[in-house]
């Protein structure tokens, strides 16, 4: 009986040991990540003041592909949720595009 007693002390003790290990892991591997996190805010800070200034080379977007973009979104969006208002009536559960898309043309 006494061995049992000191076989499980022996584990809990292990345990305990394993335990305080992982805690000095995780410590560590939270110092690691922090340090990580510093040097990739530097590396960003660095390149954003390197950058030249020379706004003839800026890119530039033309209005008729971006309203020809947005008016794509748009067909699809009518489409998706004529879809979603066909399932509604027919009592199929939605997804939660679909649900979205009818809450924002209540909200209209």
């Amino acid at each position: 009986m006494l061995e049992i007693f000191n076989k499980v002390d022996e584990l809990r003790e292990q345990k305990r040991k394993r335990e305080e290990e992982l805690i000095e892991n995780k410590k560590a591997a939270d110092r690691y990540h922090e340090q990580y996190l510093q040097v990739m805010n530097q590396r960003k800070k660095i390149s954003k003041d390197k950058r030249p200034y020379n706004p003839s080379k800026k890119p530039h977007f033309r209005a008729k592909n971006i309203r020809k973009k947005n008016e794509m979104i748009e067909k699809i969006k009518q489409n998706k949720l004529a879809e979603a208002i066909e399932k509604q009536k027919a009592g199929k559960k939605l997804n939660l595009f679909e649900a979205r898309l009818i809450l924002e043309r209540a909200e209209r």
